[in-house]
C-alpha cells in the first residue's frame, strides 16, 4: 500500500476534492506510521527524563482526540451518504458542526439532535 497516494485515491473515489489529502499530510502520515511501527516518536514518549513513564503533553492528547473524532465523523458522513441514509447523514453533519463549535471541555449534542 502506498500511503502517499491513498488520501488522493479516497478523495477521488468519494468526490471529496482534497479532504483526505489535507487531513493526512505527509508529516501526519509519517507520525502515524511511526506510532504504528514503534519509531522514534513513540520511543521518546516512553520516558520522562531517566524514568520510564508515559510522557504525552496535554496538547498532544487533545490533538489526537480531535483528529480521531474528525476521522470518525468523516467516515460516518461518507458511509451514510454513500448508502443514501439522508436522515442519518444530516444528523451526522449537525453533530459534527456542533462538535466543531463547542467550548473546551463541553460535550453535548446540539439542540434538536
Amino acid at each position: 500500500m502506498n500511503f502517499k497516494r491513498v488520501p488522493a485515491q479516497i478523495d477521488e473515489a468519494f468526490g471529496l476534492g482534497q479532504v483526505f489529502q489535507n487531513f493526512l499530510p505527509e508529516r501526519v502520515r509519517d507520525a502515524l506510521h511511526s506510532y504504528t511501527h514503534s519509531g522514534i516518536v513513540p520511543l521518546r514518549r516512553r520516558f520522562e527524563g531517566t524514568d520510564v513513564a508515559a510522557n504525552y503533553p496535554d496538547a498532544e492528547i487533545l490533538a489526537l482526540i480531535n483528529t480521531t473524532a474528525s476521522g470518525v465523523f468523516m467516515a460516518t458522513s461518507l458511509v451514510t451518504k454513500h448508502f443514501g441514509f439522508e436522515k442519518e447523514w444530516q444528523a451526522a453533519q449537525t453533530l459534527y458542526g456542533g462538535w466543531g463549535q463547542r467550548k473546551q471541555g463541553e460535550i453535548r449534542p446540539p439542540e434538536g439532535v
